[in-house]
């Protein structure tokens, strides 16, 4: 009898080690999967608050996304917000905020097509797409008499001991001016100043249409003074980004280049595109993120593949690749 019920412990143990590999084998895949996530499936931590981490007194590695909303799905715990390529778990301690207004919103403001920018994190799962926990979403709106433009900056020059500043953008001629009556926020939605903006940082003008625009055969450039600017981050965000297999492969001066064939994750992207690898190429493996090396790289494998905007004319075009996200 002992026997027995040992056998039969030995066996319950096998099954449940190989129902635990299968589960890390098979991915979630996509928000469909949302409606069978358990609360300890979904990378939170509660005890976090948001009031810690940008105090810094929680120095986590928070992330930030700018997309638009695919597809929402309620869940018990609470919702599913999938994006191009990550899925954004939502509950009652996610901080919802109009960027513009700066007003709290709900999660009943949200809906299909609206642009967002999400801090995530720090956890994030291994599946495809990933899914992570959305501690704060700002709401990109579009407002009757407000524009909005995305600028690069080149070069900012303050006047008026610091307190005023012209930004001269990188890629266009266009001059914006700011002055102590300009509302500046960072990425995190929090207040920051002038000094706080530096050349090659993405940045969000809210001009108002009628007063903030100085355009005459007499400005040129164009002049702008915006109510509000969000300091966005670096340029390298910009990143065009394609998600495919890659094929192939050669050997060049400098690397290697190979053929990749898929999606465009961003609007500005291409399906098909062949990438040029060399030495500064940063290679992780998505599953475990270690750091690769152009070796590692063979004809078939799955990568998201980012490449700057300059780019042959050729078809198909060709790039230098900047950053590999190896997915299988």
């Amino acid at each position: 009898m002992k026997n027995k019920i040992g056998g039969n412990l030995v066996i319950k143990k096998k099954i449940a080690l190989l129902l635990t590999c299968v589960s890390l084998t098979f991915p979630v895949q996509g928000v469909l999967a949302a409606e069978n996530v358990r609360e300890d499936k979904v990378p939170i931590n509660q005890n976090i608050s948001n009031d810690k981490i940008h105090s810094g007194k929680e120095k986590l590695d928070i992330m930030c996304k700018e997309g638009k909303i695919v597809s929402l799905l309620e869940t018990k715990q609470g919702i599913m917000m999938q994006m191009s390529d990550i899925n954004i778990f939502l509950d009652d301690k996610s901080e919802i905020i109009d960027e513009f207004s700066g007003e709290k919103l709900t999660k009943s403001d949200l809906i299909e097509g609206t642009k967002v920018r999400v801090l995530y994190g720090p956890a994030v799962t291994l599946s495809i797409p990933p899914m992570s926990y959305g501690r704060k979403i700002m709401v990109i709106n579009d407002y009757k008499g407000i524009d909005r433009s995305k600028q690069t900056v080149e070069k900012v020059v303050k006047f008026n001991d610091g307190n005023n500043a012209y930004i001269k953008s990188k890629y266009n001629e266009n001059i914006t001016l700011i002055s102590s009556k300009t509302e500046i926020i960072n990425e995190n939605g929090e207040k920051s100043s002038i000094d706080d903006i530096k050349s090659r940082y993405n940045i969000r003008l809210y001009i108002n249409e009628k007063e903030g625009i100085l355009s005459s055969k007499l400005y040129l450039p164009t002049i702008y003074v915006p109510q509000k600017v969000v300091i966005l981050g670096k340029e390298k965000e910009n990143l065009l980004n394609t998600e495919g297999n890659i094929s192939n492969i050669k050997n060049n001066n400098q690397g290697k280049s190979f053929l990749l064939k898929g999606e465009k994750i961003t609007e500005s992207g291409y399906d098909k595109i062949i990438l040029n690898v060399d030495s500064h190429t940063k290679i992780i493996d998505g599953k475990n993120n270690k750091e690769l090396s152009i070796n590692d790289l063979k004809d078939g494998i799955r990568i998201l593949g980012y490449y700057d905007k300059m780019v042959t004319r050729s078809m198909p075009p060709i790039g230098n690749c900047k950053e590999i996200i190896v997915l299988e």
